[in-house]
């Protein structure tokens, strides 16, 4: 799940995963995309090699993070359009599912506030009770959002579960489109996220 990291007297991380547990980053995205969309794909990322340096460097950039289940141990982070991920934080089989939520949440920031994303969020409140496909992914989303999640920010939240959840849904597909947009514009081709990665 994803919450905000905190500074130094914040979030402790009292633990990393055994070597055996860790993901060979760049060797799961060659396996998932090819060598060529592998490399471009580095370009966007930063691999720190321990809980310390992730902790140090979200410490002083203060981005939201995403970490195991139990809260100890940080996966990555996104900051200005560049992802960071920690060695001893991603789980094996897990890098392209990681990727994709921080590339959804790069997308979001660079989104929000322009008229399309926020009537698509609009949407999300306004149909979270409806007895449909849509209404249900909706709500299986949003058990998702910590509690602790500032209130302007839980349809959001709930789109970016939705998109993991359920990309079939009409809505959500929708969401998939701008964010794949907006990554061409990064500078990332769409064209390494299909409907099964999104649902990874």
């Amino acid at each position: 799940f994803e919450k905000k990291v905190k500074g130094s007297s914040g979030v402790k991380f009292a633990k990393a995963l055994p070597p055996s547990a860790r993901a060979d980053i760049q060797g799961e995205l060659t396996q998932a995309f090819g060598k060529l969309r592998a490399r471009v794909l580095m370009r966007k990322i930063t691999v720190l090699e321990s809980q310390e340096e992730i902790k140090a460097l979200a410490a002083k950039l203060s981005p939201d993070g995403m970490y195991s289940e139990d809260g100890t141990i940080i996966q990555a982070f996104a900051h200005n359009g560049h992802v960071y991920m920690a060695a001893d934080g991603v789980e094996k089989g897990h890098v392209v599912r990681t990727l994709k939520h921080e590339f959804a949440h790069i997308a979001r920031l660079g989104l929000r506030g322009t008229k399309p994303w926020q009537a698509l969020l609009r949407s999300v409140d306004e149909r979270m009770n409806e007895d449909s496909a849509t209404g249900k992914a909706l709500r299986e989303a949003r058990k998702k959002v910590p509690a602790d999640t500032d209130a302007d920010l839980i349809a959001e939240e709930t789109l970016a579960y939705a998109v993991e959840l359920s990309p079939e849904v009409g809505l959500v597909r929708r969401a998939i489109a701008m964010i794949k947009r907006f990554l061409v514009n990064m500078g990332v081709s769409p064209n390494i996220f299909t409907v099964e990665d999104w649902s990874a």
